[in-house]
């Protein structure tokens, strides 16, 4: 196990930019200060040969500059808070509204918008950043700290940690885009599983609707794996509403906070496969289906080139009380832990 920092640019003020690498026995990961990004994760395919799965950019600067969330960190809400108001200890609450219907990812200058603090040590890195009382119109004073760690069997692993001094929503998740076939490859089509029997189904504009539905007969079901392209191009009302791929599923828990098996994601074509375990109650995914962009060494990434799976609290769930709830009281703890794992087909 190595970790090392390196030079990654310099930001729009001058602040120089840092590449922080995990080196294990079974691949590497890189991260930079900006979002506490995941910016690569080159792990074997089938036959041994190291591959880059995840979508990213060449260089700090060019983090600072995209609005995709790519690999980013998002809070202090992460995904919708629709009307862009929450209600504690009966005060109302407004928040940066960076859509017209919903705050999103916690506004335009949300956590996917900062350069972190960060600490290495043997095993991997720690992530921090202070948000002061009204940051975006959250209240409280808010500490949170991100720790990445990449074992010799290939587990990714994220723990997140916060504290506030106020009653506050906290909901956190990466948004790193997988291709498990190459970030370069342009092959789209991934098997995708969930190990949830029920999703939350979008009104127009991309509104949650707090609505629960089993997925059954519907293009929501994937117990068991199936295309994530095919599913994004479909032409259901479901995938048409939200744009593509771009919902909430509700995990199978034994019990609250437990970390289990949240789902994974193949690629026939590399034989690498990735299982989710997380302790959240729910999982977003997101097949990418508006991206438009050039990324590392010039690859170019279009809709439906890669998935996100978001493990998070519900979206919008300070309005719906039949979810879990994401508020974090004052003086309290929030922790939470993600973990990638990659295999090969053999």
């Amino acid at each position: 196990m190595k970790v090392t920092a390196s030079p990654f640019g310099s930001y729009n003020d001058g602040t120089k930019a840092n590449l922080i690498t995990i080196d294990s026995a079974y691949g590497s990961v890189s991260f930079t200060d900006f979002a506490a990004s995941i910016v690569s994760v080159a792990v074997p395919d089938k036959d041994g040969n190291m591959g880059d799965v995840v979508l990213g950019l060449d260089d700090g600067p060019a983090y600072q500059q995209h609005g995709g969330s790519l690999g980013a960190i998002c809070g202090r809400f992460a995904n919708r808070l629709v009307g862009s108001v929450v209600k504690l200890g009966g005060v109302e609450y407004g928040l940066d509204k960076n859509h017209d219907l919903f705050t999103l990812h916690g506004g335009s200058d949300g956590f996917s918008k900062r350069i972190w603090d960060f600490v290495t040590d043997d095993k991997g890195v720690t992530f921090s950043l202070r948000s002061p009382d009204g940051d975006q119109g959250f209240p409280g004073n808010m500490d949170v700290s991100v720790r990445y760690e990449f074992s010799d069997d290939g587990v990714l692993s994220i723990d997140y940690w916060a504290k506030s001094d106020k009653d506050t929503p906290a909901n956190f998740t990466n948004h790193a885009y997988f291709n498990l076939s190459g970030h370069d490859s342009g092959d789209a089509h991934q098997l995708l599983q969930i190990n949830g029997g029920f999703f939350n189904p979008q009104l127009r504009g991309q509104l949650p609707s707090g609505e629960v539905r089993f997925v059954e007969g519907t293009v929501m079901d994937f117990r068991t794996e199936r295309d994530a392209a095919e599913a994004s191009m479909s032409d259901d009302e479901l995938i048409v509403v939200a744009g593509g791929l771009d919902h909430n599923f509700l995990l199978n828990k034994s019990e609250r906070g437990a970390l289990e098996y949240a789902g994974s994601l193949r690629s026939a074509s590399a034989g690498r496969k990735m299982e989710v375990y997380t302790t959240m109650p729910a999982m977003m995914i997101y097949a990418a289906n508006s991206m438009h962009m050039e990324g590392k060494g010039g690859a170019q990434y279009r809709p439906w080139g890669a998935i996100c799976m978001e493990c998070q609290n519900v979206p919008d769930s300070m309005r719906h009380t039949h979810f879990p709830s994401p508020v974090l009281k004052a003086g309290e703890e929030y922790t939470a832990r993600t973990e990638y794992r990659f295999l090969t087909d053999k």
